[in-house]
């Protein structure tokens, strides 16, 4: 049973709901034992490795472990900002990693890849789709609660935890600047498809300040610091995004990536740059 999300091995895990209904499908399929990983970061707020073993064993309901282990971890100040954290957390992942992303051509949250990806042409073409558009809206909602209830877990953790404390509002920020750029892309989307330059150009620019943010939060801790440099390597975002503007004025005109003489500055932008 994998315990940690791949696309945030570095991040905490914060998935309790899901890893629940994981441990409950995997004993309706009858296996009779249980191995978790976590890949790299087992050490860092290990709920879910935690959670699994209680789960498997039938000691608790998911809600009551989840209280447990913040009191025993943490003191039982933890409990409430904790559990707003986590709950807030889940539902913006689900939201942002869901259905309606992956229809409208995006791909998940952490994945930085090729332009066509980064604005799906079927959204230029067709429109941004409701469905996409009100859960990436619901998304960021949630995403900025997560946010809030993240400092205060960490405000009350932080005199005996500084390392947790640290590392999980770095990465609520993350996570939060990530969902953040995301949806400032939807009246960029809607501009194209409009054909309305200037207008995506403009959005263009909270995109990019978005971007900048991410690698900003990045440089918070040192967990989402190798997020930036060398696993996702986000620090490469903001300048994929100011070469990706220059496409901008064909996009809105051709509505598609093909035949788009590309410029030098994204070839180099999409090089892999070495680490230290």
């Amino acid at each position: 049973l994998e315990v940690q999300e791949n696309p945030t091995a570095l991040l905490p895990t914060v998935y309790p709901r899901r890893l629940a209904d994981m441990v409950g499908l995997m004993k309706e399929l009858g296996l009779r034992g249980i191995w978790g990983t976590s890949t790299q970061n087992p050490y860092l707020f290990p709920l879910n490795l935690w959670m699994a073993l209680k789960l498997w064993q039938e000691e608790g309901r998911p809600d009551d472990l989840v209280s447990t282990y913040l009191a025993r971890s943490f003191g039982p100040e933890s409990v409430e900002p904790g559990i707003h954290y986590l709950e807030a957390t889940e539902k913006a992942w689900d939201l942002v990693q869901g259905d309606s992303q992956r229809d409208a051509g995006f791909l998940k949250i952490f994945v930085i890849s090729m332009p066509r990806r980064m604005l799906p042409e079927q959204c230029i073409r067709n429109g941004v789709p409701d469905a996409f558009r009100a859960d990436t809206e619901k998304a960021l909602l949630y995403a900025e609660e997560a946010f809030s209830a993240a400092e205060t877990l960490s405000d009350s953790i932080r005199e005996y935890h500084a390392l947790d404390a640290n590392t999980i509002v770095a990465s609520a920020e993350v996570f939060y600047w990530m969902v953040c750029l995301r949806h400032k892309k939807i009246p960029v989307l809607d501009a194209l498809h409009r054909g309305d330059v200037e207008e995506a150009v403009r959005g263009w620019e909270q995109v990019e300040e978005a971007a900048d943010q991410v690698v900003a939060a990045c440089r918070n801790a040192p967990n989402t610091d190798i997020l930036a440099d060398h696993w996702r390597r986000l620090s490469q975002l903001p300048e994929r995004l100011r070469s990706l503007r220059k496409l901008l004025p064909e996009l809105a005109e051709r509505k598609t990536f093909r035949d788009i003489v590309k410029p030098i500055e994204m070839r180099e932008a999409y090089k892999r740059q070495p680490t230290g």
